[in-house]
């Protein structure tokens, strides 16, 4: 009898533990384990990118000061604490924690889909469909984007929290702490704000609400206020009538986000306007918890867009679908998109055909996933490529390159004296291709003399004019040239010099010849006749 109880009291745990929702939710924890070795797999030739080495050159000084007007205090000193313990030799660590939080943020918002009352199959195949968000492949793939993405699950435990039972002092202080540290992460958390004040003032009352959430405010605005550093994207920011124009963004945003998750013509605007008019339909009527739950979640969303269109719209509508925007837009819109499709659920083959529906998405999305992770990886090996050449021209000429430059400008835009203290660090460089080394050559081994004198024979510096080692760039007005060396038939990535009016004599220390690849305004390209 005593071996009865146990296995039924047993039994009762592990349903608890899957939250009541049986073989979906035993899916659902095997799928987190299969999309975590899916996306390590994929991303195990990744490597430094951009954001990243702003962390690896100086992160105290964005330990407070913020990195590109976000508070990132809790990423730098993650990133900080993953250098100290693996170094900075492979970057497969610092990935992995991308990856681990990715999985962590779909698990989170799968129970907060199961807490609102969407249907099991429902919740696991659109969280599947998440794990594997191939539109979404900048964050899965970059290790800088675990902040980002870290940010948001703080947010969605404090939205969880929010939605449980009473709330007692233990939970307040846990939903105010979560929402602190998730806003000292990244300025992701911020839009979810709005979804926690919502619950909570829904649920408990407008004066427990306030009261909840006047120390994450507090905490955030001291820090914007007295402490945040100078934003180096201000310039991007909306200003006069483009303000007005914002909204275009905002749009953009939702519609070509879901069309990148969903390969049909003309989809975006489809699931927008059916969420709208589902949205309207129900504010009309007395929303229930969960359906204020899905909506509170789809306005952080649309804050999200506009605190991001103002803040970038110098970047263009174009860039409005990024990864890292298609990815927030799926995470705010699940809820209420799960919601609906629950509804319309009411039977086994209306529910097969919606389960059936978002599995095909999940691998359309996987094969996403796997293209992009094979080109990022082949961009960024180019980089660590021309960075290794770089060192190896540092260390071979030292008087001859200038550590000011960058070996690669197009991706890693910081000098070549910083590759040259990682490399001593322990970064792995590795080896590198001859169209590196021209990249490299190009970028920290041209010599410029701005006082050379004339020559004679002139051709118009037009894209492909070859520059010989003992010819000169006359210019007569301010004139950015970009410049490629070229050896054996091979061009090397372009470097762009800025020139002023004048007689310039460019040139690669070892006489390696470059050839023009762009101008911006006329320029010539002079010798004397003699090669």
């Amino acid at each position: 009898m005593s071996t009865l109880v146990a296995a039924s009291e047993n039994r009762r745990r592990l349903s608890a533990l899957l939250d009541g929702s049986g073989v979906p939710a035993a899916v659902h924890y095997v799928s987190l384990v299969v999309a975590f070795i899916v996306i390590a797999f994929l991303a195990r030739n990744q490597w430094f990118f951009f954001d990243e080495w702003s962390f690896l050159s100086d992160p105290n000084g964005e330990l407070w000061s913020g990195h590109a007007g976000h508070w990132s205090t809790v990423a730098v000193l993650v990133w900080m604490l993953i250098r100290s313990v693996f170094g900075i030799g492979s970057y497969f660590p610092f990935v992995l924690l991308a990856v681990a939080t990715h999985v962590v943020v779909m698990h989170l918002l799968w129970r907060l889909m199961r807490r609102i009352g969407v249907d099991p199959w429902v919740a696991t195949s659109v969280a599947g469909l998440g794990l594997l968000l191939g539109a979404a492949s900048e964050n899965l793939l970059w290790a800088f984007q675990y902040g980002y993405m870290g940010a948001v699950g703080f947010a969605l435990g404090a939205v969880l929290l929010a939605r449980r039972g009473p709330l007692s002092l233990p939970r307040a202080v846990g939903i105010a702490v979560l929402l602190t540290v998730g806003a000292a992460t990244s300025g992701t958390a911020l839009p979810f704000f709005l979804t926690v004040a919502v619950v909570l003032w829904r649920l408990h009352g407008f004066p427990k609400a306030a009261m909840v959430m006047a120390g994450p405010v507090a905490v955030y605005l001291g820090w914007y206020l007295l402490i945040a550093g100078e934003n180096p994207n201000d310039y991007l920011r909306a200003t006069g009538v483009d303000i007005l124009l914002t909204p275009e963004f905002m749009g953009a945003m939702f519609v070509e986000s879901l069309g990148r998750i969903i390969p049909l013509p003309y989809a975006g605007i489809a699931v927008v306007a059916v969420l709208a008019i589902f949205i309207a339909v129900s504010l009309r009527k007395r929303l229930t918890d969960e359906m204020l739950i899905g909506v509170a979640m789809a306005g952080a969303g649309i804050v999200f867009a506009a605190l991001t269109a103002y803040s970038r719209w110098g970047t263009t509508v174009a860039t409005a679908d990024s990864g890292r925007y298609v990815y927030m837009v799926f995470v705010t819109l699940a809820p209420i998109i799960a919601v609906g499709l629950t509804r319309i659920s009411t039977s086994i083959p209306s529910r097969a055909f919606i389960v059936s529906i978002l599995a095909v998405l999940a691998v359309y999305n996987t094969g996403q996933l796997v293209t992009a992770a094979r080109e990022e990886a082949g961009r960024e090996s180019f980089v660590r490529q021309a960075m290794s050449a770089g060192v190896d021209l540092a260390r071979m000429n030292p008087d001859a390159v200038d550590l000011a430059a960058t070996p690669d400008s197009l991706y890693f835009p910081f000098s070549l004296r910083l590759a040259v203290d990682l490399a001593d660090d322990g970064l792995d460089l590795g080896e590198y291709s001859h169209r590196a080394w021209l990249t490299a050559l190009a970028g920290v081994g041209l010599t410029v003399d701005d006082d050379a004198a004339p020559l004679p024979n002139c051709v118009a510096a037009s894209p492909g004019t070859l520059v010989p080692a003992d010819a000169v760039i006359t210019t007569s007005s301010d004139t950015t040239v970009g410049m490629a060396a070229i050896a054996d038939g091979e061009y090397g990535q372009p470097r762009d010099l800025r020139l002023t009016p004048g007689t310039h004599s460019v040139a690669t220390f070892d006489r390696t010849p470059i050839v023009i690849t762009s101008t911006s305004s006329p320029a010539e390209v002079c010798s004397d006749g003699e090669e």
